[in-house]
């Protein structure tokens, strides 16, 4: 069963197909515009820098930028790469930033809301009721890009050589912890620790448990996956294992256990791949677990939904057991990481 056609077809069918390419295009023109943001936050947060101001300017001739100049994607490919006034090279890391924010939005939303939510686990049981007005795929929509958002950020800001700072952590913490309790709905797949029946006159309490249940399976897997090759000259580099632990730590926030779990074993399998291609290719050698852990998660995010119609316990509550087979894997990968001496 093609489940995402199935939910396109019904979406279409309710919403005319000019409107349905109309908000795919908005939501990708809203990607590219978030994206520009990100790389002011890149640059300046560890920076200790103001994200308002001043306005963006030329880092060598302090030239404010036009606004046609700012245009996401667009002003960069005008400018032939370099600043209007002095030559000044620009990287391409910014459009390819705003490229990928800008794709990632208009994916998530056709994979999404404007499909009736078939990217989400439990489709089958509301695929009756799919609809791309539905206030609450919407709401789950937003709540999973302010995660990708994050951990985009994240990782180019680890790629440059900086711990995650304080800036970017407590607002994904923040929301994280405090949009499911007025919303439970965010979470789809439930803990598993308490049942969401037990929860009816306290439904701001399965938010609570779901996110503390995927927060610490979360920085328990970041801990694990970080643990072996933080150790350099019998030190414990614990800095660089807090920014994978939380990393990870977010993850089981937003998405639960289940998905932290599953994505830190990918995720150190995905960097120990990478570092046989840093032997041909050095600069992969400089994506850690939190750079291998970004474009996991939207992946995660885009076939959630068929995924979990074929595993239970992803779709559902399911023990603990599960989780502690997800850790053995992921120290496994650690241990041969560190062998390997791959970089964080």
């Amino acid at each position: 069963m093609n489940v995402p056609l199935i939910a396109a077809q019904l979406v279409l069918s309710s919403m005319p197909a000019p409107l349905w390419w109309l908000l795919a295009v908005w939501m990708f023109a809203l990607g590219a515009s978030i994206g520009s943001f990100m790389n002011v936050v890149i640059y300046r947060l560890p920076a200790g820098l103001s994200l308002v101001h001043p306005g963006s300017r030329c880092p060598k001739c302090k030239t404010p930028l036009a606004a046609r100049d700012n245009v996401p994607i667009f002003g960069w490919l005008w400018l032939r790469g370099r600043c209007r006034y002095c030559s000044l090279p620009i990287s391409p890391r910014y459009p390819a930033v705003e490229l990928f924010m800008a794709c990632t939005f208009m994916l998530l939303a056709c994979l999404g809301p404007l499909a009736g939510g078939a990217n989400l686990p439990g489709f089958a049981d509301r695929a009756a009721e799919a609809s791309a007005g539905n206030f609450l795929l919407w709401g789950v929509y937003a709540y999973h890009l302010f995660l990708l958002c994050g951990l985009v950020c994240a990782a180019l800001m680890k790629f440059d050589g900086h711990a995650m700072p304080s800036g970017l952590l407590i607002p994904l913490l923040l929301v994280g912890w405090a949009a499911p309790l007025f919303w439970p709905e965010l979470h789809p797949v439930p803990s598993g620790v308490l049942s969401r029946s037990t929860l009816l006159n306290f439904p701001w309490a399965a938010g609570l448990v779901d996110g503390a249940a995927g927060f610490a399976a979360g920085t328990t897997a970041g801990w694990l996956a970080a643990w072996r090759c933080s150790r350099q000259s019998g030190k414990f580099v614990g800095r660089s294992s807090r920014d994978v632990a939380l990393a990870l730590g977010c993850v089981g926030l937003f998405l639960g256990w289940q998905a932290a779990a599953v994505l830190a074993a990918t995720t150190t399998t995905m960097l120990f791949g990478l570092t046989l291609i840093g032997r041909v290719w050095p600069p992969a050698r400089r994506a850690g677990l939190i750079a291998c852990l970004a474009p996991l998660t939207l992946a995660w995010l885009a076939v959630w939904g068929p995924i979990a119609s074929q595993c239970d316990f992803l779709a559902s509550g399911a023990n603990v057991g599960t989780f502690v087979a997800a850790a053995t894997a992921v120290v496994a990968f650690a241990w041969l990481r560190g062998k390997l001496k791959i970089q964080k």
